[in-house]
């Protein structure tokens, strides 16, 4: 099997077994992800660690390799440019999105109550609210 192959069998393994784990009501499968939890973490930060970096560097590598005097100032128009437009493609999309997502999330009814608690009297303070189930 190549290595491909087995890297797609292990995320597909990890997805079906990570769902199998939320959807049980056994204490001892729903314990696991807390044990698992900082080796993911502590993953993710040495990924952070080594990638920005290196990205960083190679940014600075190529504009100061550049031999023509207008191309920064081009790159920087067309970065801040692209930016702008994903940045604004980004909050169409959660605009469109987000009202029938947050629609699908059950909150129970003591935190519905401590919410709507909360924006009568024109406050935040949701002290009393239990996590979303």
């Amino acid at each position: 099997m190549s290595l491909t192959a087995r890297i797609l069998v292990g995320l597909v393994l990890g997805l079906v077994s990570g769902i199998v784990i939320s959807l049980s009501s056994s204490d001892t499968l729903n314990s696991i992800p807390l044990f698992i939890e900082p080796v993911g973490a502590l993953w993710v930060n040495a990924i952070r660690m080594t990638v920005v970096p290196l990205i960083v560097s190679l940014l600075i590598t190529a504009i100061a390799g550049d031999k023509e005097n207008g191309s920064v100032a081009n790159l920087g128009t067309k970065t801040v440019g692209l930016f702008a437009l994903m940045v604004g493609a980004i909050c169409v999309y959660t605009a469109l999105a987000a009202p029938p997502l947050a629609g699908l999330a059950s909150v129970r009814s003591r935190d519905r109550r401590c919410f709507e608690s909360a924006k009568r009297n024109g406050g935040y303070n949701v002290r009393g609210a239990a996590a979303f189930s």
